[in-house]
């Protein structure tokens, strides 16, 4: 079965707007205007296309990074996202999050953000939400509504807002079953050996990493030739800002595997 997300994200916007509407006089009593507030700001690309995404594989996570470019305190109110199985939440510069947002309207919640500091939105997408055949294409949004005066690019009025503006956030991609994802990817060319262990790879290239940007990863599959079982102890790095991870630390010949290496770009204090 395939889903109408159009028609469903529809039908809960009029709706939405509705309870807004009747609601509006309480709405401005615990959501003060803000005359003087600072300006969203980001480098991101907050359209992002998925492509396929596997049914089975578990929650999808992108991370956004905002700041606030203005002169004045840039005021975070929530936000608000079209459907059920995608979920918003704020981390702020010290690390601790806040809320997790998804199609209510928040009440209330607001955080203060200085000029100059950045700010996260961790999204997550469950393609699971809707049930097992709930298969093909999909678009979300997520509503951020801050004090930021509307601009011509990342903050617009919204009829449902009424003392402030909204960022959207918008995902999309296809939801295909296990079997189709997995058909689908390239098939591993085991050529790399490191002793007893045949790699895909043994070297990779992020690129330009920014250092706010969170945590990058990379997975290295592989097979093990050797004579026996083996039981890997360890996976030691040249420095803590890189860990490795194994799926699975007990290894018979022919067995495979994937080693995880993960980098942390912030870990190291930023030079003043």
């Amino acid at each position: 079965m395939v889903r109408n997300s159009r028609h469903l994200t529809l039908i809960y916007l009029l709706a939405l707007s509705l309870a807004v509407t009747l609601a509006g006089c309480a709405g401005e009593k615990t959501s003060p205007q803000v005359d003087d507030s600072g300006r969203i700001g980001t480098d991101d690309h907050l359209n992002l296309i998925l492509g396929q995404v596997n049914i089975e594989g578990g929650l999808v996570e992108r991370t956004f990074t905002f700041r606030n470019q203005g002169a004045e305190d840039l005021i975070l109110k929530g936000a608000f996202t079209t459907c059920s199985c995608t979920k918003a939440t704020f981390e702020l510069s010290d690390g601790h999050s806040k809320g997790k947002f998804g199609t209510s309207m928040p009440s209330g919640w607001q955080q203060a953000i200085s000029p100059g500091e950045e700010f996260k939105v961790h999204v997550e997408f469950d393609p699971l939400y809707h049930g097992p055949d709930d298969l093909g294409p999909f678009q979300r949004s997520v509503y951020l509504i801050t004090s930021a005066p509307a601009d011509d690019n990342l903050a617009a009025r919204m009829p449902l807002i009424k003392n402030g503006t909204v960022t959207a956030i918008r995902i999309a991609g296809t939801v295909v079953s296990g079997a189709e994802y997995e058909a689908s990817r390239p098939k591993p060319v085991f050529a790399a050996s490191a002793g007893d262990f045949r790699f895909t790879e043994t070297e990779f290239d992020f690129g330009t990493v920014k250092q706010s940007g969170g945590v990058v990863k990379h997975d290295f599959p592989f097979i093990y030739e050797g004579p026996g079982p083996v039981r890997i102890e360890g996976t030691p790095t040249s420095c803590g800002c890189t860990r490795a991870n194994l799926e699975n630390r007990e290894l018979a010949p022919g067995d495979r595997g994937v080693l995880t290496v993960e980098f942390d770009p912030n870990f190291h204090e930023e030079p003043e």
